[in-house]
C-alpha cells in the first residue's frame, strides 16, 4: 500500500562569483567570511563544508560554489517559504559582508554575487550547467517507477524557469533539459538523466521503509507559486504512479513520442515554447498527459481518509495552470510561472530597444543583454533585482504565504513542519555556537572527549535517539 506521507526538499547550486576592485579576489576566504556572517543571523551549528540552521544546510561545494539545501518539508507551500527564508538570509549576509569591508589579496574591496540559475553565459547545449536537485520520499526502489514517471517529467514544463537559446533565439520552458543526455540512470555532473537514479539511497536509517528519489531535471525558481506547484504536483504524481491502476492504461492511449524519437528528443521538442516572432505556446500533448496525471493524483487524494490540506490546493493550482496553458493565457501565467514572467520581461526589453523577437536571431548584443537580465532575475544576493522590481510594481502573484522571517515563528527558529526538521531545529537552537558538535541530516556527532552520536533516522521523528 502506498504511504500517505509526503516529504520533499530542494538543493540549489548557486552561481557564485567574487568580484574584487583590484581584480584579485580570494574566493575561499570570502566564502568563509560569508558563512560566518550567515551563521550568526540565526541559530546554527557546523556541518560538513558549512553549517546547518533551522531552515536547512548551507555549504561550499566543489569548484567553490555555495549550495543551499532546504529542510525536509511535508507541504510544498511551506517548502517554497523556507527556500525564500534561506535566500533572504543570503541577501542579508552578502550585504553585511560588504558593510564589513571584505578585502582582496591586495586590500581592495570584495563583493559576493549569488545567483540561483542553472547555466553560465549564453544558453546553448555546450554551456556550463549546474543543478537544482529535488528530493522525494518514495516507497520502493526508484527504478521501479521509471516507465510511468518519464511521461510526467518530459511534460512537466512548469519545472522550467525559462531561457533564450543562442543563437536561434528560441524561447525554452527550461534550461536544464538542454543538459539531459539519458532517459534514466546517469550521474549528476555528466551523462545526466531525465529520471535520475544515480542516487537511489536509503531515506531513513539502516533499515528503511522508504527511499529518496533524487531528480535533477528542474530549474531554479524565484516564484514561490512555481516552486510549490512543481514539488506538490510531482509528489502527488509519484503517489499516483505507485498506486493508481488506471494510469498506465490511460497513458497508453496517448502518442507522446514521435516515430524513432527517444525520451531526450521528446523532452527537447516539448521544451520549446516559442520560435522567434511567435507567441509562447504549450504543445497540446503536454496538457493532455499532465491532465491524466492530475486526474490520477486526484483519485489518490480522494481515496485518503484524511488528506493534508495542501493536497487539494495543489490539485487546484495544477488544474488552473493547465487551463491557462490551454487558453494560452499569458496574463494568468506571467505573474505566477518564472518562464512566462521572463518572456514578458524580455519582450518589454526588446520593445524598449525598438526591436522584436523576430529580429533577435544572431543579435549577439541583444541576446547577451537578455543573458544578463536572466542573471539579474535570479540574483539572491542583491536586495534589488529584476524579479524584486516586478514584485514591487505589483506585476507578480507568486507568494504562497507571508514572508517568514527567522525567529518570527510561533516557536522561534522552529519551522512549522511535520518532519524531523523540527527536532533538528530545536537542537540547533539549544546548542547554537558550540564548536564540538558536527551536524548532518540524520546525526549529531559530538567530538572528543565525549564522542557521542545522536541519531534522527526517521524523517518524521520528533526527537533524537542516542
Amino acid at each position: 500500500m502506498t504511504s500517505s506521507r509526503c516529504l520533499f526538499s530542494l538543493e540549489q547550486e548557486c552561481q557564485t562569483t567574487v568580484e574584487a576592485t583590484d581584480g584579485e579576489a580570494q574566493i575561499s576566504e570570502t566564502l568563509r567570511r560569508f558563512l560566518k556572517i550567515f551563521g550568526d543571523l540565526a541559530p546554527s551549528l557546523p556541518g560538513e563544508g558549512g553549517l546547518f540552521n533551522a531552515y536547512g544546510r548551507v555549504y561550499v561545494d566543489i569548484n567553490h560554489h555555495l549550495e543551499f539545501s532546504a529542510l525536509e518539508c511535508d507541504s510544498p507551500y511551506v517548502l517554497a517559504q523556507m527556500v525564500d527564508t534561506q535566500y533572504g538570509l543570503a541577501t542579508k549576509a552578502t550585504a553585511e559582508l560588504g558593510r564589513r569591508g571584505g578585502r582582496s589579496a591586495k586590500g581592495g574591496g570584495v563583493k559576493l554575487l549569488l545567483v540561483n540559475n542553472n547555466h553560465n553565459g549564453l544558453l546553448r547545449p555546450e554551456t556550463a550547467f549546474w543543478g537544482t536537485h529535488e528530493n522525494y520520499l518514495i516507497d520502493g526502489p526508484a527504478q521501479d517507477l521509471a516507465d510511468l514517471t518519464l511521461p510526467f517529467l518530459v511534460t512537466r514544463l512548469y519545472g522550467g524557469a525559462g531561457g533564450v537559446l543562442f543563437p536561434t533565439a528560441e524561447f525554452l520552458a527550461g534550461t536544464r533539459p538542454l543538459a539531459m543526455e539519458l532517459a534514466t540512470g546517469g550521474h549528476t555532473t555528466g551523462n545526466r538523466a531525465i529520471y535520475s537514479t544515480c542516487r537511489e539511497e536509503h531515506h531513513m536509517g539502516p533499515r528503511p521503509k522508504g527511499r529518496r528519489l533524487h531528480l535533477i531535471l528542474g530549474d531554479g525558481h524565484r516564484s514561490q507559486f512555481n516552486l510549490a506547484l512543481q514539488f506538490g504536483a510531482t509528489a502527488l504524481a509519484l503517489k499516483a504512479i505507485q498506486s493508481d491502476r488506471e494510469l498506465g492504461a490511460q497513458l497508453g492511449k496517448v502518442t507522446l513520442r514521435r516515430r524513432g524519437e527517444g525520451w531526450v528528443g521528446t523532452l527537447q521538442r516539448l521544451n520549446k515554447l516559442a520560435n522567434p516572432g511567435e507567441p509562447p505556446r504549450v504543445d497540446p500533448s503536454v496538457i493532455e498527459v499532465q491532465r491524466i496525471y492530475l486526474d490520477a493524483a486526484g483519485r489518490w487524494v480522494a481515496s485518503m481518509s484524511d488528506p493534508q490540506e495542501w493536497m487539494a490546493q495543489i490539485l487546484e493550482d495544477w488544474e488552473l495552470t493547465l487551463d491557462a496553458y490551454e487558453r494560452a493565457d499569458r496574463s494568468w501565467l506571467a505573474p505566477r510561472l518564472d518562464a512566462f514572467t521572463k518572456y514578458e520581461l524580455y519582450s518589454a526589453y526588446l520593445e524598449d530597444r525598438g526591436s522584436s523577437w523576430a529580429e533577435l536571431v544572431d543579435d549577439i548584443e541583444a541576446l547577451s543583454t537578455l543573458g544578463l537580465l536572466d542573471h539579474d532575475y535570479h540574483s539572491i544576493s542583491e536586495p534589488v533585482s529584476a524579479f524584486s522590481d516586478l514584485e514591487q510594481r505589483g506585476l507578480l502573484s507568486q507568494r504562497v504565504g507571508d514572508r517568514i522571517e527567522p525567529g518570527s515563528e510561533e516557536e522561534p527558529y522552529v519551522p512549522a513542519v511535520g518532519t524531523r526538521a523540527r527536532a533538528r531545529a530545536r537542537f540547533i537552537k539549544e546548542h547554537s555556537g558550540r564548536t564540538d558538535l558536527i551536524m548532518s541530516w540524520d546525526r549529531v556527532f559530538e567530538l572528543p572527549p565525549n564522542e557521542r552520536v545522536r541519531t534522527l533516522f526517521d524523517p518524521f521523528a520528533e526527537a533524537y535517539a542516542g
